[in-house]
């Protein structure tokens, strides 16, 4: 008879063991379903924060963009409103019989022009050459 108490009271503490590993197995499975939501939460800000990154790069590149044509626009404008200040004063000087002036004003108009595009034309391949080592050295 001395056995049967041990028995209960083995089974009973087998029993507790049991409820406390039930227990420590349920706080652990609510740390993890924690940590599970720590991290989804944290993944759903990442995206958050990169799209408004990439909207806020592709409002920047639309302005760029935009101040780029108007500075272009602005300096084609120039251009034209020169040659047409040239055009008028060496029509008015060939009305007023001074031929010989809106000849020198057209041969001076004529240079700068070719010089403007001779200008032109060599920035354009001074850039394709600075492209050209630029991506070379990328490649190396």
């Amino acid at each position: 008879m001395d056995n049967l108490p041990k028995t209960q009271n083995n089974s009973t503490s087998e029993e507790s063991v049991l409820r406390e590993f039930i227990n420590i197995q349920q706080s652990d499975l609510e740390v993890k379903k924690l940590e599970a939501s720590n991290r989804k939460a944290e993944i759903e800000s990442n995206e958050r924060i990169a799209l408004a990154s990439i909207q806020a790069q592709a409002n920047s590149d639309l302005a760029h963009s935009k101040t780029f044509k108007y500075a272009f626009l602005v300096s084609q404008l120039k251009i034209i409103l020169i040659a047409v200040i040239v055009a008028v004063i060496v029509v008015v000087a060939i009305v007023y019989g001074y031929s010989e002036l809106a000849t020198d004003i057209a041969k001076y108009a004529f240079f700068a022009i070719s010089g403007y595009f001779a200008g032109l034309g060599h920035s354009q391949v001074i850039q394709k050459r600075k492209n050209n080592s630029t991506s070379n050295k990328d490649d190396e």
